[in-house]
């Protein structure tokens, strides 16, 4: 096989994918950008959160008033 004959059964299949892919996008529903920014917190993980910063800021204030 040369190259020529390798390149067109490269062409051949890309073509093949890309209507394949063409097809499918037809068919299923279009999925939605992925939302930016932060997420939101429930109550639990608000309350989590609230007692880790709690201990590291205790922690923290702690060592500074040591230097």
């Amino acid at each position: 096989m040369d190259y020529g004959d390798i390149l067109k059964a490269l062409r051949a299949e890309r073509d093949r994918v890309l209507r394949t892919i063409a097809a499918l996008e037809e068919i299923l529903p279009a999925t939605p950008p992925p939302k930016r920014g932060r997420k939101s917190m429930g109550p639990e993980e608000r309350l989590k959160v609230a007692k880790r910063m709690k201990a590291y800021w205790s922690k923290k204030r702690e060592l500074d008033s040591k230097h």
